[in-house]
Parts: C-alpha cells; structure tokens; sequence
C-alpha cells in the first residue's frame, strides 16, 4: 500500500517492492528489451493511481468534535487554511519522511496492537501470574527479557536444562490455561 508517489528523478527505472521486503527494479532495456520506457512510465502511473486512491480512502471523516476545533481554529486565523491533511498523516511512524515505505505492515501492526493487545495481553498476563514461581521467572526471563539460557541459569542458580525445562513447562501451562 502506497502512500508516496516515487520522486520525478527517480522515475527512469521502476522498482517494485514485495510484503517481503525484498525489491526487484526494472530498467528500459531489461528482459531482452521487452521492458520500454512507456512501459516504466505506465507502472509509475498505476502507482500514481494507487497513492491517490490510498490517501483519499484512507482519511476518515472529521467527528464533530474535529470540525468544532476547526471552526475555532479557523475563527482565531481568519484568512488562512486549514491543512487538508488534519487527520495524522502515517508518514509520521516513518523514520525516513521520503521514503515510499509499505504502510500496509504498520497499518496491520496498529490494528493488532488497538484490537488484539488489550484482551489477549491481560489474559497472557493473567496466566503468566498462575505459573509456578521458579517456571515464571525463567518464562519471562528468557522469552520476554531476552535473556539466554545460561544467562537465565547463572541468575536462578540452577542448571542450563532446567531452565529449558522450566520454559517448556511454562508454555505448555500457557497453552493449556489459555
């Protein structure tokens, strides 16, 4: 999903970007000369296409309580206007703003984390709380903290295969209680 058109200086090639992150750029002359010109500029314009469809679907519409704020805003600077871009632009997340990153993965990742986080997380949470004490310290220390095997041991003081018997155990507690 697309939310930038690529730079004019940018446009003599055409390179597309898979959900995988993986990229492969086509230039006039490739595939035995079957890749034209035409045919980069033509790819460049369904992107074009893309971009003007994401960004006018994508913007919800102004809640009451926005278009009140506005007026406001719009009262104290008479004259001016303002930006049509009032909804937080998703350019914002992105470290590098001229980039044309995928949204898409962000989009997803802010979906799950507003949907899925709030009744799955505390019901993890609750049933991390029932394991066992020593399962649960080596659980968290080791899957959620980081820690490696031999560092979660050397901290409980017990031996590399009970922590990884510890862990074990605290999944299958996790799976069976959630």
């Amino acid at each position: 999903m697309k939310f930038r058109k690529t730079n004019y200086n940018n446009r003599t090639t055409y390179t597309y970007k898979f959900a995988t992150g993986e990229k492969s750029a086509l230039a006039p002359g490739d595939a035995d000369g079957k890749i034209t010109a035409d045919l980069i500029k033509y790819l460049h314009s369904l992107d074009d296409s893309e971009v003007y469809n994401n960004r006018k679907n994508c913007k919800p519409p102004l809640s009451d309580e926005e278009k009140d704020i506005i007026r406001e805003w719009e009262a104290a600077h008479p004259g001016e206007e303002v930006s049509k871009n009032w909804t937080m632009s998703l350019d914002a997340f992105s470290e590098d703003a001229d980039s044309d990153m995928d949204h898409s993965d962000l989009m997803r990742e802010v979906y799950n984390r507003s949907h899925a986080e709030n009744h799955v997380a505390a019901r993890l949470r609750e049933v991390i709380d029932e394991m066992p004490y020593k399962q649960r310290q080596a659980f968290v220390m080791v899957e959620l903290d980081g820690y490696s095997m031999t560092e979660t041991a050397d901290k409980l003081g017990c031996s590399i295969a009970n922590v990884s018997k510890l862990v074990t155990r605290a999944k299958a507690f996790i799976w069976e209680k959630y």
